[in-house]
């Protein structure tokens, strides 16, 4: 199945609500609920629209398999250090999980950021989320610190070694 994937770039107007459905999925993977997650998305979903709409194309994108929607990608650069990539959300649906997306998926991201000539990849996640945090530490994320904006995510850390995606190639 993972050749079979592509990423293409969101299209607001046709998937918000796509777009919409996924984030409640993985606030509820990440928090067993889906508290605060309407201070996220903002009245009408206005908040996410507008915060989706300011991200480059080039790390907002569908996951798509056989012409389905099937997951959702968030990364760019940290606004202050461009050598230091952040990932915002990594999202397959639960029927595509543990089919060998992810791990394609994680290589999309990764040669992006090498070929963007990052050092760093950082990301949030929440520590009730032992899946992710396992599938984060299997591809070289380590533990770096407490959130101090949220008490219930942590925040890890990839140093990208420049040999391990030389040849890695985004689709």
């Amino acid at each position: 199945m993972p050749n079979s994937l592509s990423f293409l770039p969101i299209d607001l107007k046709r998937s918000l609500d796509v777009c919409i459905k996924f984030r409640e999925d993985t606030h509820d993977c990440s928090f067993q609920n889906l508290k605060g997650l309407s201070n996220q998305l903002g009245v009408n979903r206005e908040q996410y629209s507008q915060y989706l709409s300011s991200y480059n194309s080039e790390g907002l994108k569908h996951i798509f398999y056989n012409g389905k929607i099937i997951g959702q990608l968030e990364f760019t650069f940290m606004p202050t250090n461009h050598k230091v990539g952040y990932i915002n959300l990594i999202y397959v649906e639960k029927s595509f999980r543990g089919e060998g997306v992810s791990g394609k998926v994680m290589n999309y991201i990764m040669a992006y950021f090498f070929n963007n000539s990052c050092e760093e990849v950082m990301l949030s996640v929440s520590r009730t989320n032992h899946r992710a945090i396992k599938y984060y530490e299997k591809h070289g994320f380590k533990f770096l610190k407490k959130n101090t904006k949220d008490p219930m995510v942590d925040i890890y850390s990839h140093i990208i070694d420049r040999s391990s995606y030389y040849d890695i190639e985004p689709q």
